[in-house]
């Protein structure tokens, strides 16, 4: 039986809960087509103070082991930040070592975000003499994106160049950033898998609630281009009444010190960073979603919605067209404020031509566990 061996550089772990939950999520897809196991060493940087520790666990079929390692800074920068990378790389060796000792070596590895884990990856796909794949999740290839690729370190270009060049295959969440990735690293051919939505959780429910209900759900990241949204909200509430906006997310008090907060007053409420479930929860009680990032890949609070028969005003960025269209949403140019709104006003008087059944059976054929596992599945075979 195939047996596939994940290396995540991004991971849930107990530091950062929410790191690459999309990664855990495919993770768990796939587990119901094939044999996985996935490992994932904390990076937190060389500013961190972490002790030696395993968590291993399972999601769906797919066993998980989450691992940090003991470092404490030494305070001087450069130095930390070389000690921390050799460290880094040393520990997951041995992390590996002790996995074919466990289990044997795997059919082929399936790297998830290139830097880092990719480094020790393709170190041991080499001794093992087995495949591995690569998939990309970041937005950075994004003109907009701060952390842009042409803006990092030579170290962090070149390897992640290697990575990509050595990969038996390689997939994006969307063919728009696909498409960039294939042209930047020439590469033949770019596998498009999008992210997935746990159906059991978001599907299509009646709204019980009368009032118009915006939400907007995120990690509240700069990206997002928080500001300039509640903006565009608060010029809605000088031509409009009746409606209200929640906000998903963790909240900080850069946002809740803006003016626009100040002016919506209880037109707007912050629920706070909350579990998987409970963000299912407010969508179904949600009559649109809204967001209005400056950058992204394939955000996954917006199929989120559409699996719910949320209808989505979204800006134009990465593969979000990939998504919305005229029938489940808005699409908005980026960063144009007067555009939003407008979609904002349009979706308050148009909203009956949106049919949320409809809206929510198309994207659970599309985004589900089933349908996303089966096209990883596939994936391999198709190489292997």
């Amino acid at each position: 039986m195939m047996k596939v061996l994940w290396l995540a550089s991004w991971f849930p772990n107990k530091y950062e809960p929410f790191l690459g939950d999309f990664i855990e999520r495919h993770a768990h897809a796939v587990s119901n087509f094939v044999t996985i196991h996935v490992i994932h060493v904390v990076q937190l940087g060389a500013a961190a103070t972490t002790t030696e520790s395993v968590q291993e666990y399972t999601i769906g079929n797919a066993s998980v082991s989450v691992y940090s390692f003991a470092y404490k800074p030494l305070g001087i920068s450069i130095i930390d930040k070389i000690r921390y990378n050799i460290l880094y790389q040393l520990f997951y060796k041995k992390v590996l070592q002790h996995y074919e000792q466990s289990f044997g070596k795997p059919t082929c590895l399936h790297i998830h975000v290139p830097m880092k884990a990719g480094l020790v990856g393709i170190q041991m796909a080499s001794r093992w003499q087995i495949p591995y794949f690569v998939s990309e999740h970041a937005s950075m290839y994004e003109v907009a994106a701060k952390d842009h690729f042409h803006t990092r370190s030579k170290f962090f270009q070149k390897n992640t160049a290697t990575i990509f060049k050595h990969a038996k295959a390689v997939s994006n969440v969307s063919a728009t950033l696909g498409k960039t990735i294939q042209q930047l690293f020439a590469l033949p051919k770019i596998q498009v898998i999008h992210n997935c939505v746990d159906t059991s959780l978001f599907y299509y429910q009646p709204k019980t609630n009368t009032e118009f209900t915006f939400i907007h759900v995120s990690s509240f990241h700069e990206q997002k281009n928080i500001a300039s949204m509640l903006q565009a909200f608060e010029s809605l509430q000088q031509l409009h009444n009746g409606w209200k906006l929640i906000m998903v997310g963790p909240v900080n008090s850069t946002i809740m010190q803006l003016s626009s907060v100040q002016a919506l007053g209880e037109k707007i409420e912050f629920v706070g960073e909350i579990n998987y479930a409970s963000v299912a929860i407010q969508l179904q009680k949600a009559h649109a979603f809204v967001t209005f990032g400056l950058h992204e890949n394939f955000p996954c609070a917006i199929i989120e919605a559409l699996c719910c028969g949320v209808p989505v005003i979204a800006s134009n960025v990465g593969g979000v067209a990939e998504a919305i269209n005229d029938s489940n949403g808005i699409l908005v140019p980026t960063n144009q404020q007067h555009l939003l709104l407008q979609a904002l006003q349009n979706m308050l008087l148009q909203y009956q031509q949106f049919n949320r059944a409809i809206i929510a059976n198309e994207a659970a054929k599309k985004y589900s566990y089933a349908a996303i596992g089966q096209q990883f599945a596939n994936w391999y075979q198709q190489y292997l």
